[in-house]
């Protein structure tokens, strides 16, 4: 898990930091000041899903959380808790982790506030962790409102910095525990706004906890990396099934009722269709990449300007939009080949997949979370008695025909049903079933 700084998420630099992520083999991490608006980002890059909250300004704050799916590991019940703050659980097995994801602004006293909600919200037996870039020294905070207000927080929540808790290795880049470096009239001037905070009796939880310089960075803060001890992948294979409700499975012992059978047979007469894979979202160009690579490797040796940055960040601008100009013309020339091969629903989802608006997924929830909105549920809809008399029928009863449906009325039934959704629990599609009616309505049964 990593917790960096990215300066900016716009113009690429959220693709540039899942890049370096994926480079030093990040799984989980916080990206802290993106500076994304108006709900614009990448959802899928690099085989991580992310999930952003909206800046106040394209010009400060937004936090990011970015995952990989993996078996060791489930990441659920993702939440945004402000423009600044993100929080989600993380199962390893035989641990549970809340954590929260933070940036607070030099300026922002709201996020002070938003960062104490959030952290009210951690369920009874989990492992509350901090974790993000809090804008003072925790060591030595300044002597003004703010930095007091943030060491004392810090301290109510009974956190410590897990980077003081391993020894760090000296490098030729990164030396001491300094997250912030910058060289201002000649000079390196460093400091340490970036945390990583939990408790002191999850220190035995970490393999490790580092400071670390990525590559492709265009960032003057080091990111934190920490590597934790996964719990018996038994247990998070039980967690799974435990929470897994479909497909419905038949039993492989015992013997099968005439429905179960007929259900099973069904079933094997089902074709699986092909898994529709995530397309590469590999749009930026080579020669853009060569551009972020170069500004990056000149930021990391001290020598980028003020007038260089400018220089690059056009330059940039610029390949980027050629980019997207190229990913237009390439979906255009993928819509137009179906529609020549006579494939129209491919070609539809071409170009859905071009200009439709991306939306964030709904965050998976955890067991716990499911058990408590069943309850709730369960408590609404409940049979109680009348509150007043009863509603007066104006109509007529009559018998509701409640026999087993005839050959005709589920005919069509099923001519009405759309294709192209769910199979639900059992697999079965609305286009297996009209192949199979229209194959007795020819006499030929399978």
């Amino acid at each position: 898990m990593a917790s960096w700084n990215i300066r900016s998420g716009r113009n690429g630099g959220l693709e540039s930091s899942l890049k370096a992520m994926a480079a030093m083999g990040v799984d989980i991490g916080f990206f802290q000041e993106t500076k994304l608006t108006r709900n614009i980002y990448t959802r899928r890059f690099e085989e991580y899903s992310v999930v952003a909250t909206e800046a106040v300004s394209a010009a400060q704050g937004g936090v990011a959380l970015f995952w990989r799916e993996s078996d060791s590991y489930e990441v659920e019940e993702v939440v945004k808790r402000g423009p600044n703050v993100i929080s989600f659980e993380l199962v390893t097995g035989s641990d549970r982790f809340y954590i929260v994801g933070a940036y607070i602004p030099p300026s922002d006293f709201d996020a002070i506030d938003e960062v104490e909600k959030a952290w009210q919200q951690c369920p009874k037996g989990c492992l509350p962790m901090l974790i993000g870039d809090l804008n003072v020294n925790l060591e030595s905070p300044a002597d003004n409102e703010r930095g007091m207000a943030i060491a004392e927080q810090v301290d109510a929540m009974d956190l410590v910095c897990m980077t003081r808790q391993f020894r760090q290795r000296r490098r030729r880049r990164v030396r001491g525990r300094s997250t912030w470096r910058m060289r201002r009239q000649g000079k390196w001037v460093s400091s340490k706004p970036d945390y990583f905070l939990g408790r002191a009796t999850t220190r035995e939880k970490f393999k490790r906890v580092s400071i670390r310089l990525p590559r492709f960075s265009n960032s003057d803060h080091r990111a934190i990396v920490a590597v934790f001890y996964t719990g018996p992948r038994k247990l998070l294979t039980e967690y799974r099934r435990r929470r897994e409700r479909f497909p419905i499975r038949l039993s492989k012992w015992g013997p099968r009722t005439e429905h179960e059978a007929m259900f099973e047979e069904l079933q094997s007469n089902c074709i699986s269709p092909t898994p529709r894979q995530y397309a590469a979202n590999h749009w930026i160009s080579e020669a853009t990449w060569t551009l972020i690579d170069h500004r990056a490797q000149l930021r990391r040796q001290g020598k980028l300007d003020q007038a260089q940055t400018r220089r690059l960040g056009r330059e940039i601008k610029a390949r980027l939009k050629l980019d997207r100009q190229g990913r237009a013309e390439k979906a255009a020339d993928a819509v137009e080949s179906h529609l020549e091969a006579g494939e129209l629903k491919e070609a539809w989802r071409s170009l859905k997949g071009w200009y439709a608006e991306a939306s964030d997924r709904a965050a998976k929830p955890c067991y716990e979370s499911m058990v408590r909105q069943t309850k709730e549920r369960t408590e609404l809809y409940k049979a109680v008695p009348p509150p007043g008399a009863p509603i007066p029928i104006n109509v007529d009863p009559f018998d509701i025909n409640d026999e087993m449906p005839g050959d005709m009325e589920l005919r069509g039934i099923v001519a009405g049903m759309k294709n192209g959704r769910a199979g639900g629990s059992g697999g079965i599609k609305a286009e297996h079933l009209k192949v199979w009616f229209s194959k007795i309505l020819d006499g030929v049964h399978t």
